[in-house]
């Protein structure tokens, strides 16, 4: 199921910075048209993006003007700067402030890495916006949002998940440590078969599978030892009672 309905950007990443660019050199709420005189790409086209923009709180305002909020501010002026150290830092804070584009980084880092279009195809699909070119378009436009910001590099057709220190480093060590404790569980009640209920709430409780794997030469036999087994168990289960009364 798609996480929640989410409007993606609807040009690429050269033309979304720039939009941010000219409402942050409005210094004011602006509108489209007075938008427009800065960026010159279009009221329709700087219309479509302005909900992606007010969503991840770049963009705040009315149907008519809007402005550039705090943080909108200080990644406007790191991207008109080119100054890349800020621009990574202010994305960053944007993408932590936003559930879809945490949700989507996260997405790349349990898995250690994802391939470029399966990775564009969960965007899209998670936004749940119907399927079209310009929702792709929007797609591969958070990729890039996510490695302008440091936290992927894209090699071999492959976003990969990017080490360093910085902001959500700590979000980031700790979804790791979760996705690999589920798979370590995973693989213990594979490989043992046991079933733990009742935790913390009255006498704890085992379920115990017995996986047997013999070769048909080996099946002679084979019941009387089960049983033996089973026997010696429930004498060692009977022998732990008495000495704990």
């Amino acid at each position: 199921m798609p996480i929640e309905k989410f409007k993606l950007p609807r040009r690429s990443y050269e033309e979304l910075c720039n939009i941010i660019i000219a409402y942050w050199q409005l210094k004011k709420a602006g509108s489209l048209s007075e938008v427009d005189k800065i960026c010159g790409i279009g009221t329709t086209n700087i219309s479509a993006n302005n909900s992606f923009l007010v969503a991840v709180g770049i963009l705040d305002g009315g149907q008519q003007k809007k402005t550039v909020t705090s943080i909108g501010q200080e990644l406007g002026a790191a991207l008109n700067h080119d100054n890349k150290q800020e621009i990574e830092a202010k994305w960053q804070q944007v993408i932590n402030n936003n559930d879809f584009l945490s949700k989507m980084i996260s997405a790349v880092r349990i898995r250690k890495g994802m391939g470029v279009s399966d990775l564009e195809s969960h965007i899209a699909y998670s936004s749940g916006e119907a399927k079209a070119k310009y929702v792709m378009t929007g797609a591969r436009t958070v990729v890039d949002i996510f490695k302008a910001a440091g936290l992927v590099e894209e090699k071999d057709d492959r976003v990969i998940p990017k080490e360093k220190v910085g902001v959500g480093v700590t979000e980031r060590a700790e979804e790791e440590k979760t996705a690999e404790d589920l798979r370590k569980q995973d693989i213990v009640s594979r490989k043992e078969g046991v079933e733990v209920s009742g935790l913390g709430k009255g006498p704890l409780s085992l379920s115990i599978q017995v996986r047997i794997e013999a070769k048909p030469s080996e099946l002679d036999g084979l019941g009387d030892k089960l049983r033996t087994l089973i026997d010696s168990l429930k004498e060692h289960s009977k022998n732990k009672g008495r000495e704990s009364q």
